[in-house]
C-alpha cells in the first residue's frame, strides 16, 4: 500500500512535512502548484494562488492524472482542497485506491452527488464559515463505504499556517491518522 498524501491551498510546507515525518511512513505529495514549498503571507494570498493554479477543477485532474499512472493500491490523506479531490477521485472505479482519509474538506458540498467506490472517512469542522454543515452531512448521508466524524476545531486547525490552527487538536488529529495508517496494514 502506498500512502499519498494531498495537500490543501498552502501545499507542501515544512511544517507539513514535519509533521508527516512523525508517521514513520513513506508518502508521495501532491500539491496544487508546479513548484516546491511556495510562500504566502496569508491564506488569502495561498487562496488566490490556488484559484490562479486552476482552483479545484485543475487539481482534481492532477490528483486522477497521477493516480491514474499509479502501478500499486494508494490510500489518500487529504486536506480541504486536497480532501475534496481526494473525494472525487474515491469515486472513479478505474483508480486503484485502498482508501481515503479526508479533513475538512468542505468543498465535498459541490460533489455531493458522488458515490464513493472505496472506503472513506471524512472528518468535518461542526462549523463552517461558507457553507451549512448540516445541509452537506444530510446529502452525505446513508452513502456506502463513507464514515463521517466531526469535530468541534475551527476548518485550518491542524495547519500551522492557518490563522485556525490549534496544536492540541492537531496533535490528537496525527494520533488518528497513525491509527488509520495502522489498520491499512492489517
Amino acid at each position: 500500500m502506498s500512502l499519498w498524501v494531498v495537500t490543501d491551498i498552502f501545499g507542501d510546507q515544512p511544517p507539513l512535512r514535519q509533521q508527516l515525518a512523525t508517521l514513520g511512513a513513506d508518502y508521495h505529495l501532491v500539491q496544487p502548484y508546479q513548484q516546491q514549498m511556495p510562500a504566502f503571507q496569508t491564506e488569502d494570498a495561498a487562496y488566490h494562488a490556488f484559484l490562479a493554479a486552476g482552483g479545484m477543477t485543475a487539481y482534481i485532474d492532477k490528483l486522477q492524472q497521477q493516480l491514474a499512472d499509479a502501478t500499486e493500491p494508494v490510500s489518500l490523506l487529504g486536506f480541504s482542497a486536497g480532501a475534496s479531490a481526494a473525494w472525487v477521485c474515491a469515486a472513479d472505479k478505474r483508480l486503484k485506491l485502498n482508501k481515503v482519509f479526508g479533513l475538512y474538506g468542505g468543498q465535498i458540498r459541490d460533489y455531493s452527488d458522488l458515490q464513493p467506490a472505496c472506503p472513506v472517512t471524512l472528518l468535518f469542522c461542526q462549523q463552517e464559515q461558507h457553507f451549512s454543515m448540516p445541509q452537506l452531512l444530510e446529502q452525505l448521508k446513508g452513502k456506502a463505504w463513507l464514515t463521517i466524524q466531526s469535530t468541534p476545531q475551527p476548518h485550518g486547525f491542524v495547519n500551522p499556517l492557518s490563522p485556525n490552527y490549534q496544536a492540541d487538536a492537531a496533535q490528537h488529529f496525527w494520533s488518528e491518522v497513525r491509527r488509520w495508517l495502522s489498520d491499512s496494514a492489517k
